[in-house]
């Protein structure tokens, strides 16, 4: 007896697929588009081991420290009889001494020493080359007085007045974040592709492990710090991200929202801003970009480059070709890393409204002046500036929950020795997770933000 289909007078190909002989020509390894995250993580352990921390809740805090400046800006003055009285913005205000001098802050210096202070004023005294207060120059609405020196009388001075320095404690805390994939008995089928020479139920761990790691550079460079009550249950703990650290009043550094393509003008004055917070003669500086704001800055470097290989007027070695990796200007050493997260087009897909702007996705054409350097502490040594801070006894949790299969024993064994093998619950699967209780804490006065807000 025939099969159905045995005979045909139809063309070759077409009975093939008939009868379902053909073989379509599937390759096993398959291609890993995930794009490469995780950068974060790896700056910020690469110079100093995570941190455990104790505070309840994964709360902690560090104390810091200004450069002891007192500075006010003047609301107004007036002068009475031969002083000046100067009104501050701040009616509280109340750090000037008397008998230190103070200057306004212009390009004519103009002093004055302080005679008497009260919350909101003070009364100052002329200092050299003022022969007499005028208002409409010395120390005028809008500008900032600062502290310079104390200038005691010759004969006869006695002590200043006491100045105290506390540190102010800014706070962040650990989230838990977590992951999970199931795998049952009837998912362990053969498929075309493969991993790692297995079939593909057993790259779903690692893909897992692979989809937290982004979900790690999200929360470290994106987390808002707070405390949430969740519809699901129980309280959150959200951690302070590095933008929203720039962003801080107190831990702070310089954030740039631009409206109109980034100019060359900009970016320098971004970069000197966040420079002179070091008050060092040359400073280097760690940019992370995407691709958009690569391509601008380039555009400014283009010019330089007049020729090929290690012969050219920008950069030397390090150029090839317009791909420019590193920019100087003012004592101020510039390194070009890709961060790949700001150049994921399915997940920030928005373009820009800012015409010329639109062959990148708004996010990348931001740039993170990340610092990587260490602070000096107060009573000696060092203190990193980004710090990987986890809860509990480990920094990372990687487990499995074994249902009747994922046990190193045999089920069949129990005919033959009488003993059942133990299973965490009754389901024919295996539950593999990863939990951390982890952040990533950011001292930012050193750093930067630019990005485009429209």
């Amino acid at each position: 007896m025939s099969t159905k289909n045995q005979f045909s007078n139809t063309d070759f190909s077409t009975n093939l697929y008939l009868n379902a002989l053909n073989m379509e020509d599937k390759s096993a390894k398959v291609y890993d588009l995930s794009n490469g995250y995780n950068v974060i993580d790896l700056l910020a352990t690469r110079n100093a081991s995570a941190r455990k921390v104790v505070g309840a809740d994964g709360k902690f805090e560090k104390p810091i420290m200004g450069r002891s400046q007192v500075v006010q800006q003047v609301a107004s003055t007036s002068v009475i009889g031969t002083q000046l009285k100067v009104n501050w913005v701040d009616p509280t205000f109340d750090l000037f001494r008397t008998t230190f001098t103070l200057t306004d802050g212009t390009a004519a210096n103009n002093l004055g020493t302080v005679t008497s202070h009260a919350p909101g004023y003070v009364m100052l005294d002329p200092g050299p080359s003022i022969t007499a207060w005028n208002t409409a120059i010395h120390f005028v609405a809008g500008s900032y007085a600062l502290e310079l020196f104390n200038s005691s009388v010759n004969r006869g001075s006695d002590g200043v007045e006491s100045l105290y320095e506390y540190p102010e404690y800014v706070t962040n805390q650990t989230s838990i974040c977590r992951d999970n994939v199931q795998l049952f008995r009837r998912d362990m089928s053969q498929t075309w592709v493969k991993y790692k020479g297995d079939f593909w139920y057993s790259a779903q761990d690692e893909i897992m492990i692979q989809r937290y790691a982004r979900a790690m550079d999200f929360s470290a460079l994106w987390n808002k710090y707070g405390t949430k009550t969740s519809s699901n249950g129980g309280v959150v703990n959200y951690s302070m991200g590095i933008k929203e650290a720039i962003l801080d009043p107190v831990r702070g550094g310089v954030y740039l929202g631009l409206s109109n393509a980034m100019t060359q003008q900009q970016f320098e004055d971004w970069l000197g801003q966040i420079a002179d917070r070091q008050t060092a003669e040359n400073v280097e500086i760690n940019l992370l970009m995407g691709r958009g704001a690569l391509s601008l800055l380039q555009k400014f470097t283009q010019p330089y480059i007049q020729y090929g290989g290690n012969t050219n007027t920008f950069g030397g070695a390090t150029v090839r070709g317009l791909d420019v990796r590193q920019y100087s200007v003012n004592g101020i050493h510039c390194n070009f890393i890709m961060l790949p997260v700001l150049n994921d087009r399915e997940k920030f897909p928005a373009i820009s409204t800012i015409p010329g702007l639109a062959n990148y996705t708004r996010m990348s054409y931001t740039i993170i002046a990340l610092d990587l350097n260490s602070y000096e502490a107060k009573d000696g040594g060092t203190l990193p500036s980004l710090e990987k801070c986890y809860f509990g006894e480990d920094e990372m949790i990687y487990y499995y929950t074994p249902g009747i299969i994922g046990s190193n024993a045999k089920g069949s064994d129990m005919f033959t020795t009488g003993n059942p093998f133990l299973a965490a619950n009754s389901k024919d699967g295996v539950t593999f997770g990863i939990y951390s209780d982890i952040c990533y804490d950011y001292i930012a006065n050193r750093s930067g933000w630019l990005e485009l807000v429209v």
